[in-house]
């Protein structure tokens, strides 16, 4: 990846669920968000950003339901971005007069003497956001809201509300 600093990690289903956004959040896309579709409005500006399907709703469920019912089954890893505040601010002192950064986005605590393995630090100040992986994520966010609300909306391709699942009926239909 060039000289583009890259992690490995791992993090709870809730960190993911609490912390991470859609891509379609980023700054860089603020004045071309759809907030009914929640994706990004591509046209001649944003269309050469877009590497990736728009955002699906109707996905969320079935991923919900795959998560929930299959104890020793997981998704494949989430490709985020780490967004400390200093990205959006062309005038930080973190950039240099040619727009490069000084300093890397986060910062990383190594735990053995090679620097290999160690720990991010990711404050609350620090935005993550999916790049790839969006739909894992939502389908990670609706297992979240199905512990928490014991029951999750089910979305069409539109994003129009259809029949809810609920802790019940999963209890009925998988013995979860």
């Amino acid at each position: 990846m060039g000289n583009t600093e890259a992690y490995i990690g791992s993090v709870s289903l809730e960190w993911l669920d609490s912390r991470v956004r859609l891509a379609s959040k980023l700054p860089l896309f603020r004045e071309k968000f759809d907030s009914e579709t929640d994706n990004i409005i591509l046209d001649s500006e944003t269309i050469n950003e877009i590497q990736q399907r728009p955002l699906d709703c109707s996905r969320q469920a079935p991923l919900t339901l795959y998560l929930a019912t299959r104890k020793s089954h997981k998704f494949p890893a989430v490709l985020v971005v780490i967004s400390p505040s200093l990205v959006d601010n062309s005038k930080a002192k973190e950039w240099n007069q040619n727009g490069e950064a000084n300093q890397s986005a986060t910062d990383f605590l190594p735990l053995d003497s090679v620097g290999k393995l160690g720990l991010l630090e990711l404050s609350l100040e620090v935005a993550v956001f999916a790049l790839d992986g969006q739909h894992r994520l939502t389908g990670i966010q609706g297992l979240m809201e199905l512990i928490k609300t014991g029951r999750l909306s089910r979305y069409n391709k539109q994003k129009s509300i259809a029949a809810a699942i609920t802790i019940d009926d999963l209890a009925e239909t998988h013995q979860v």
